[in-house]
C-alpha cells in the first residue's frame, strides 16, 4: 500500500485543501513554510498521536533553542494554529485530517482512508493562553477514498464527529465506516488494513507505528553506536522481541497440538467416511429392494383393482338386468291390478245380474199375486156394483135412509179411488216392463 493523498482542515497554518501524494514527493521551501508541519500531519495519522510513539519534527529555530525534555510541538498546538506561541485560532476550533491509501503495483486493487478529528479550547495559566485538547476521534473508511466535501456542511463548516459518522455512513455504507474506540483500536485497524487484514495485534501495530515515526522524524546522528543501541538494542525493544518470540513459540506448540488434533480428526472422519459409504451402499441396496417390493405390491394392487373393476362391471350389468326385470314386474303388477279390477268389476256385475233375476222373479210373483188380487178386486167391484144397483133402490127413498145412503155413497167413492189407483199402478208396471 502507498499514500494517495492527504486532506488538511485547520491543521496549523497550512491551507485547508487536498494534497495529492504521488510515488515520489518533494517538500521544498523556505524555513517556516510548513514542511515539517505537513510531515507531522502524516505522522499523526500513522501514530494516532500515541504517547511514546509520536515524535513531532521541531522547526529550525525550535531545534536550535530546544531545551531538554521540553515539548515544543503538540497536536493541540497544530489544531489551534500555533506559531511561535501565537495562535491563528485563539477561540478554539475543530480540526480534521485525512490520509488516503491505494494499492501498490502487483497488489490486489484496494483503497481505504484514515481520519482523525478533534476539538481544542483554551485556558489561561499565569497570564498565558494555552490550548487544551477536548476530544479526539478516529475513523477508518474501508474501500473508499474520502473527499474534502465529505468533511463540511452546507455552510462550509467542519462537521462534528457524530454528524461526520452519519454523513460517511450514508454515503459509503455503514459497514465500511469503522468508528474506533481509542488510539490502540485505531492503530490495530489501520495497520491491519495496510497488511491486507481487518485488524492486527497491538504489539505489531505499535511496533509499526514506532518504526514509521522513527523513519519520518528528522534528527542528526551524532554517534552510530548510540544510534544502534538506542534504536535496535534498547531493553524495551528486546523485551518486546523476547515476549513476541515466546508468544510465537507458544503459538507453534499450540499449532502442533491443533495439527495433531486435526490429523486425528481427519483419521476419524476418514473412518466415518468409509463407514458412511458402506451404510450408503447398503441403504441404496435396501432402497432398490424396497422399490422392487413396493413396485410388486403396486402391480398386485393394480391387478386387484382391475379384477374388482370387472366384478363391479358384472355387478352393474346384473343390477341393470334386475332393474329391467323390476320394471317389467312393475308393469306386470299394473296389468295384473287392472285385470284384477276388471274381474272384480265382472264379479260385481254377475252379482247384480243375479240380484236383478231375483228381483225379476219377485216381480213375476208380485205380478201374479197382483193379477190375482186385481181379479178378486174386479170380482169384488162387480159384486159391489151389483150391491150398488141393489142399493140404488134405497136412494129412491133418501128421506127414509139418509144416513145409510150417505155411508154407501162415501164407500162408493173410496172404492172408485181404490180401483183407479190399482188400474193406474198396473198400467205403469206394464209400461216399465215394456
Amino acid at each position: 500500500m502507498k499514500f494517495k493523498k492527504v486532506i488538511l482542515a485547520n491543521w496549523a497554518n497550512i491551507p485547508n485543501q487536498e494534497y495529492d501524494l504521488s510515488d515520489l514527493v518533494f517538500l521544498t521551501g523556505e524555513t517556516g513554510v510548513g514542511k515539517s508541519t505537513m510531515l507531522d500531519a502524516i505522522q499523526t495519522l500513522m501514530t494516532a498521536n500515541k504517547k511514546g510513539i509520536v515524535l513531532y519534527n521541531a522547526g529550525q529555530d525550535e531545534a536550535q533553542n530546544k531545551k531538554r525534555n521540553k515539548e515544543y510541538r503538540t497536536i493541540q498546538g497544530y489544531f489551534a494554529g500555533e506559531d511561535r506561541f501565537k495562535f491563528s485560532r485563539p477561540n478554539g476550533c475543530r480540526s480534521t485530517i485525512v490520509l488516503s491509501f491505494q494499492n501498490s503495483i502487483n497488489e490486489e486493487k484496494y483503497e481505504f482512508s484514515a481520519l482523525i478529528t478533534g476539538v481544542v479550547s483554551f485556558e489561561e495559566s499565569k497570564g498565558e493562553k494555552r490550548p487544551i485538547l477536548d476530544s479526539l476521534k478516529f475513523f477508518i473508511i474501508k474501500s473508499h477514498e474520502i473527499l474534502q466535501e465529505d468533511l463540511i456542511d452546507e455552510n462550509k463548516q467542519l462537521l462534528n464527529h457524530k454528524e461526520l459518522y452519519k454523513n460517511l455512513s450514508l454515503k459509503y455504507d455503514k459497514d465500511n465506516v469503522i468508528h474506533c474506540q481509542d488510539k490502540s483500536d485505531y492503530l490495530n485497524t489501520l495497520y491491519g488494513n495496510l497488511w491486507g487484514k481487518n485488524r492486527t495485534t497491538s504489539l505489531l501495530a505499535d511496533k509499526a507505528a514506532r518504526a514509521f515515526s522513527n523513519f519520518i522524524h528528522a534528527r542528526p546522528v551524532d554517534n552510530i553506536n548510540a544510534f544502534v543501541r538506542n534504536e535496535f538494542l534498547s531493553s524495551k525493544d528486546m523485551k518486546d522481541e523476547v515476549n513476541a518470540l515466546s508468544s510465537t513459540i507458544r503459538s507453534l506448540d499450540k499449532l502442533k497440538k491443533d495439527a495433531k488434533e486435526i490429523e486425528d480428526s481427519i483419521n476419524i472422519l476418514e473412518s466415518l467416511e468409509n463407514k458412511t459409504n458402506v451404510i450408503v451402499r447398503k441403504w441404496h441396496s435396501l432402497g432398490e429392494e424396497h422399490f422392487i417390493y413396493n413396485h410388486y405390491e403396486v402391480l398386485k394392487v393394480e391387478n386387484k383393482m382391475i379384477q374388482d373393476e370387472k366384478k363391479y362391471e358384472k355387478i352393474r350389468r346384473e343390477i341393470v338386468r334386475l332393474e329391467n326385470k323390476e320394471k317389467k314386474l312393475d308393469l306386470d303388477s299394473v296389468n295384473f291390478n287392472e285385470k284384477l279390477l276388471e274381474l272384480e268389476i265382472a264379479k260385481n256385475s254377475n252379482d247384480k245380474i243375479k240380484e236383478l233375476n231375483d228381483i225379476e222373479k219377485k216381480l213375476q210373483d208380485t205380478k201374479k199375486a197382483f193379477n190375482i188380487g186385481t181379479s178378486n178386486v174386479i170380482r169384488i167391484i162387480s159384486n159391489i156394483e151389483n150391491i150398488s144397483r141393489d142399493t140404488a133402490s134405497i136412494f129412491l127413498y133418501r128421506e127414509k135412509f139418509e144416513n145409510l145412503t150417505r155411508l154407501l155413497n162415501e164407500l162408493k167413492i173410496v172404492l172408485d179411488e181404490f180401483i183407479f189407483t190399482i188400474l193406474l199402478s198396473g198400467n205403469a208396471r206394464t209400461l216399465r216392463e215394456k
